[in-house]
């Protein structure tokens, strides 16, 4: 089965596209690491270093002799996700492209909406490109 695993370098993404290849299914993989970018911004880190998208993708082909199509794509940005879908042609398309942290939302108007507008995007995004 093809899969595309939107928001596919972040913790669930990442384990779940590992499970599913080793069971021999296609994963093509999108995330613009916002994550990343948003926790740096803050001066945040987290307990345990997290490995840079390169690096986790080394340690996928080491790991399991396969290496996934990575774009480092914004889920929300319809015409890239376009392009990737009708070149990919996935049979499920599993949607993680969202900002996890609700205490992060809740740090103001700016970033609710900022997290409102980013989540809805991604999901309605993929929704248009499934629909066509």
């Amino acid at each position: 089965m093809n899969v595309l695993m939107c928001g596919g370098m972040g913790f669930v993404g990442f384990n779940l596209s590992q499970y599913l290849s080793m069971r021999n299914h296609t994963v093509v993989i999108v995330d613009n690491l916002l994550r990343e970018r948003l926790v740096k911004e803050d001066g945040a880190s987290s307990i345990i270093p997290v490995p840079t998208s390169s690096e986790r993708l080394r340690s996928f082909h080491r790991e399991y002799g396969y290496h996934p199509e990575y774009y480092e794509y914004d889920a929300g940005n319809y015409e890239d996700m376009k392009r990737v879908v009708t070149r990919f042609k996935p049979d499920c398309i599993v949607q993680f492209a969202e900002i996890p942290s609700a205490p992060w939302s809740m740090g103001g108007f700016n970033r609710a909406w900022f997290t409102t507008e980013n989540n809805l995007k991604s999901t309605l995004s993929l929704i248009y490109c499934i629909r066509r």
